[in-house]
């Protein structure tokens, strides 16, 4: 039930390797792991979000899905990740 709730708002694969800017990381992105909605590879993806977001550098998006890549974890997952306390700890950093 959770995995079909789920796979209405997941990033379908083929949609985000035919945008331009992609294009150069075509080749890394055919991992079914990288999309798909599975323990081990959402668990690892929540873990390294949660990881970048405190971390005090500019584009915590971007060195998310970078190191995603590195771990083959979720993509997409990792990427939303980092949204969830950044509101709340840019006063402090």
């Amino acid at each position: 039930m959770p995995r079909r709730f789920f796979r209405k708002f997941a990033f379908k694969r083929h949609q985000v390797t035919e945008r331009w800017f992609i294009y150069p990381f075509r080749h890394l992105l055919h991992d079914h792991r990288l999309w798909g909605i599975r323990r081990r590879t959402v668990v690892p993806a929540v873990a390294w979000g949660t990881f970048v977001e405190f971390l005090p550098i500019p584009g915590h998006v971007l060195v998310a899905v970078l190191g995603s890549l590195k771990l083959h974890c979720n993509i997409p997952v990792a990427a939303l990740t980092t949204f969830i306390s950044n509101p709340v700890t840019i006063g402090p950093i």
